[in-house]
């Protein structure tokens, strides 16, 4: 009751002031409020009492939702003023640096008070989580004004381009550096739900990172900034926490007792969250989690698929229904990422993981049979490995189609792929049916040594 009243007096005020919406109104202040924000936490006192950590609780409970508003629509208004009017490049720096001087009274903040208490800081929820989530809005945000300014780097008929200075760019990777170190604490902390939105953090981090090294590298031609590899320099620092994690939390979620509905539902959660950063990695860094992926990665991946497979053979056993609706919804969600991670790995690094397609297309063959959106996600992450080598999976789908192998193979190469008629009609025949059809209209794939 108390946030609704105050969103519509907000509201009202927003629009008394001309404003056309209370978001216009955020986006218009949000530099005087990120002020008022920093010298709240710059107060000179510690932190003595749970009464005064709730005090600086509200204001991180409402920053984070105020940025995750402003931001959004800043992102918005700067993309569509890129494409007409530049006339607000030369506000954009300074844009930079006021997020950038906030993240680093954070980070501030949280060493002089709770660095080496952090389990006090974690006994009030809101506050990592508000941190986190304040930490995360910036990262997306200035990832995104990068991106704009690449794009307009781009057009060679606009005239005025933003260069952001060295200093800048050291003071942004400097920073970064700080909030991945605070992040990385939070990670090993007992509340799930925290470790996830780290995890997350740890995803956006590297994202910006990945962007500026392209930004420094697309400006090489108007300024001089050589600094150095920041994305690979952290990974190699964090790659073995995160690993370590994922294999923890994997092993946990494998042990659990299935009827610990919501402590399932929470790892699960968090898999997915982990899942999806190494499908980041992948992307962003060519070849570098090759090795890591086929030796410490996919054999727990492994152990979680064959989980899943026999958890649809249990429920199957006494159930007419199919697909996602056999699997617990912590099932569902957990088998989801690891088709996902599969589909992206071998989109981005495929060519030096060919040597797994047999091994990984025998797994996760038997999901493309669920109905849902589980084996939609099998379809499309066989497609990613039949792109790598569709020679490993080829006797499979047409065995699994009911077109069987052609028994004259002297027939031309079209009338032997041809698909039969066949009196099978289910959901696993039609669907390796469609990657036969997909493998045909590949074009000729070049060979991987």
């Amino acid at each position: 009751m108390v946030q609704k009243a105050a969103l519509d007096t907000l509201v009202s005020v927003s629009l008394s002031s001309g404003y056309k919406s209370f978001d216009q109104m955020l986006s218009a202040h949000f530099r005087y409020i990120i002020e008022v924000f920093s010298l709240e936490l710059q107060g000179p006192f510690f932190i003595q009492s749970e009464e005064q950590l709730r005090e600086q609780a509200v204001c991180f409970y409402s920053l984070h939702t105020i940025v995750r508003f402003i931001l959004k629509d800043r992102v918005e208004e700067s993309g569509q003023a890129r494409g007409v009017d530049r006339s607000n490049d030369l506000d954009d720096e300074t844009e930079f640096m006021v997020l950038i001087d906030m993240m680093q009274t954070i980070n501030d903040w949280f060493n002089k008070n709770f660095k080496k208490s952090v389990i006090d800081l974690v006994k009030l929820m809101v506050v990592p989580l508000g941190m986190l989530q304040v930490f995360k809005g910036c990262t997306e945000y200035i990832d995104s004004l990068l991106q704009l300014h690449m794009k307009a780097h781009q057009n060679t008929y606009i005239d005025k381009k933003l260069v952001l200075s060295s200093d800048t760019l050291s003071r942004l990777i400097n920073t970064m550096k700080r909030t991945m170190l605070t992040n990385s604490i939070f990670l090993s902390t007992p509340d799930l739900k925290l470790q996830r939105e780290a995890c997350d953090l740890f995803v956006t981090c590297f994202h910006l990172l990945s962007t500026v090294q392209r930004y420094t590298k697309d400006s090489k031609n108007d300024t001089t900034i050589d600094l150095g590899n920041p994305l690979f320099e952290t990974l190699s620092k964090y790659w073995f926490p995160l690993q370590s994690r994922f294999q923890a939390i994997a092993q946990s979620f494998i042990d659990m007792d299935k009827n610990s509905d919501i402590a399932r539902i929470h790892l699960g959660l968090l898999l997915s969250s982990l899942l999806n950063m190494i499908s980041t990695l992948s992307e962003l860094c060519d070849g570098f989690i090759t090795d890591r992926f086929q030796n410490t990665i996919f054999p727990h991946m492994s152990k979680l698929l064959n989980l899943m497979l026999h958890n649809v053979e249990e429920m199957n056993r006494g159930s007419t229904a199919s697909g996602d609706r056999l699997l617990r919804k912590e099932d569902v969600i957990v088998l989801n990422a690891l088709l996902d991670c599969i589909r992206r790995v071998f989109s981005a690094d495929g060519s030096h993981l060919s040597a797994m397609v047999p091994v990984v297309g025998s797994i996760i063959l038997p999901f493309i049979g669920l109905d849902g959106d589980s084996g939609l996600s099998a379809m499309e992450a066989t497609k990613a490995l039949v792109r790598v080598d569709s020679d490993c999976l080829w006797r499979a789908l047409l065995e699994a189609s009911g077109t069987g192998i052609p028994a004259r193979r002297l027939l031309p190469l079209p009338v032997q792929n041809s698909p039969k008629q066949t009196n099978t009609k289910s959901c696993f025949s039609r669907r390796c049916l469609e990657i036969i059809q997909f493998v045909n209209e590949l074009p000729e794939q070049e060979i991987f040594y």
